[in-house]
């Protein structure tokens, strides 16, 4: 069917082969019309370019102000070709990584992403025999330092940097390698990596580099202790365990240590986990449910050969003892404005106060004696868990298959030989805590008193120490039975909450 357009009186349909265009009917209009179309015309060419000049003036004013946001005070890593990976490839692959991980952008301009905390504990640096732990702000030295706990390698001497994620722009300052003296010779120590924070700089995460590296191996990790404190501590006193190792099964003793700590005075637990057993994974899910333990991963054998022992002679390997002085490093910095005092100790050592009940109260005494001391040291006393108490008052049929040690069993202790190697534990003022080894701090603003054994002790339930020593030569000593009561109901408790009691009385059945 056809249809019909009237102009210029002629008649179109829908079977004609052509249909008219804009220029054809200019070329039969009259010359008014076609002057005022050419006008028109040149209008929309004149806005079209301007339109043009300006898309292209802020798309220039874009590209200047990227540029400004990176700033660099040393060269980013070199890819494998020996070329400098310009600063936007950087900044790209930050905010892909961040992407990735989950992340939100900060309000400013750039809106470079940051990432959610992740769970990992160790981070490679690339192009070193670096591992990051952690970054902490450091409010003691008079400057605005980022104190970051890692472990490296002693001969390689590996340059770093630390890069910055500002409000709205990077920034990267090279790094001081503070490596701690408590190596004991293994290839790997604990370091600390002191970073100065850039002027207009408010950091809030940050990754370390070398001149080695390349940048896709770079994590931004989030600065912790951002705010310092004097008071008002959420916890008065916490406690570093490091570490759990060798798929741990010693479930009794874990939480007779749990419920003592408790009883003492311990708000907070944190433990440095490297493998355990799934019994006690059920204990740990109990403690981190109720907020007393604080679980943190270290899988540090993923990374480094790690020794079980203290000196390679008898143990070898490329690290002390399953990683132990950087975790009880990291542990003093994540609890620094986190609790009054720290403890730092093992799973099977308790510090036990002798005339006061309780921690706080042991405290009081000592800061009466001594002042504002920076740490108190307990020594060793090594109660043999081979040895039983005769009666069997305290073997609680209950507890009957719970994997581990039951330590009010074990009351029998060795003389402290003299001389001796110093092997005790630490309470801390962590603020006052710079660096530490396993048994003395070694970098403070105070001093260590150490404590009379009249005062308190550190009880150490484990296998015989002198080998030498007869039973007869052995010290009773009941100091932990003052808590027996107390103790029993508590840690009979916890296995009824997380059922072990139950599934001890399957197993038999």
């Amino acid at each position: 069917m056809g249809y019909q357009i009237n102009s210029r009186n002629t008649d179109y349909t829908a079977q004609t082969d052509k249909m008219p265009t804009v220029d054809e009917d200019l070329e039969n209009a009259p010359l008014h019309t076609r002057a005022t179309a050419k006008i028109k015309s040149g209008k929309k060419l004149i806005f079209t370019l301007i339109l043009f000049l300006f898309v292209l003036l802020f798309l220039l004013f874009l590209n200047a102000r990227t540029r400004s946001i990176l700033t660099w005070d040393k060269p980013l890593p070199k890819n494998t070709g020996g070329e400098e990976i310009n600063h936007h490839t950087a900044c790209e692959k930050r905010n892909n990584q961040t992407r990735q991980r989950g992340c939100s952008p900060h309000s400013g301009p750039g809106k470079i992403c940051t990432p959610v905390e992740e769970a990992a504990t160790f981070h490679h640096v690339g192009g070193a025999k670096t591992y990051v732990v952690s970054p902490y702000f450091e409010h003691r030295k008079g400057q605005r330092q980022v104190r970051i706990i890692s472990i490296v390698h002693r001969t390689e001497n590996a340059v770093h940097y630390c890069l910055f994620s500002c409000t709205d722009h990077l920034a990267s300052t090279r790094a001081t390698t503070n490596l701690h003296g408590s190596h004991f010779d293994f290839p790997y120590g604990t370091a600390d990596l002191l970073c100065a924070v850039p002027d207009g700089c408010d950091p809030t995460h940050v990754a370390v580099y070398t001149d080695q590296g390349q940048p896709q191996n770079m994590s931004f990790l989030p600065i912790r202790n951002r705010q310092a404190r004097d008071a008002g501590f959420p916890a008065e006193f916490a406690v570093c365990i490091s570490t759990m190792f060798g798929n741990f099964d010693n479930v009794l003793q874990f939480v007779q240590a749990m419920e003592m700590y408790r009883i003492l005075g311990a708000q907070k637990v944190a433990i440095y986990k490297s493998q355990c057993s799934p019994a006690m994974e059920t204990v740990l899910d109990y403690y981190t449910g109720v907020g007393f333990v604080e679980v943190i991963p270290w899988p540090i054998d993923s990374y480094i050969k790690v020794s079980s022992s203290w000196t390679p002679s008898l143990s070898p390997g490329d690290l002390h003892y399953y990683g132990q002085i950087p975790a009880l490093n990291d542990c003093v910095y994540r609890y620094m404005y986190q609790t009054r005092y720290l403890l730092l100790n093992d799973i099977d050592e308790i510090i036990l106060p002798l005339k006061a009940k309780n921690w706080r109260d042991l405290v009081s005494d000592l800061e009466a004696q001594y002042g504002n001391t920076s740490s108190f040291y307990f020594e060793n006393n090594v109660f043999r868990n081979n040895v039983f108490e005769k009666s069997g008052k305290f073997k609680i049929p209950e507890w009957q298959g719970i994997p581990g040690v039951n330590f009010l069993q074990h009351i029998y202790r060795e003389p402290i030989p003299k001389p001796h190697f110093t092997t005790g534990k630490l309470m801390v003022n962590p603020r006052k805590v710079f660096q530490l080894s396993v048994h003395h701090v070694t970098e403070q603003t105070g001093t260590t008193v150490e404590v009379s054994d009249q005062l308190g002790r550190l009880y150490h339930v484990r296998r015989p120490k002198q080998d030498n020593l007869k039973e007869e030569d052995l010290i009773r000593d009941e100091g932990l039975w003052t808590y027996a009561s107390e103790l029993t109901e508590a840690v009979t408790d916890v296995f009824k909450k997380t059922n072990l009691l139950k599934k001890k009385k399957l197993d038999q059945s």
